[in-house]
């Protein structure tokens, strides 16, 4: 009679015992994996914002590059300006004495 009695008591603990296990081995496997789906975000985000900071020096650097040539591309124009007006008043100059030449030839060969 105790044997009867105790014997399903015991499987039934016994089959508890396994289903808590099981719960248990559940659970930290879940616990694990959270942690890791942390750890993974962190690494993740750490990695573009790393990134993003090598693009953003990238960028600064290209643009003092930019504004550097920029500056390097106006005082050449500024010079090539100069430039064209010394040329400009030098074609002036020649237009004005070939006129000037051509008047004097022209009252030469008018008096001769």
């Amino acid at each position: 009679m105790i044997e009867n009695d105790i014997t399903p008591r015991l499987e039934k603990l016994r089959s508890q015992q396994k289903e808590y296990m099981t719960w248990m081995r559940n659970k930290n496997e879940l616990d694990s994996l959270k942690r890791l789906e942390v750890a993974y975000s962190w690494y993740t985000t750490r990695n573009s914002l790393q990134q993003s900071d090598q693009s953003e020096s990238t960028l600064r650097d290209k643009l003092e590059d930019n504004q550097e040539n920029l500056q390097k591309l106006q005082e050449r124009m500024k010079a090539i300006e100069e430039e064209v007006e010394v040329l400009v008043g030098q074609r002036s100059e020649v237009y004005v004495f070939h006129s000037n030449f051509n008047s004097s030839n022209t009252l030469i060969e008018n008096e001769g």
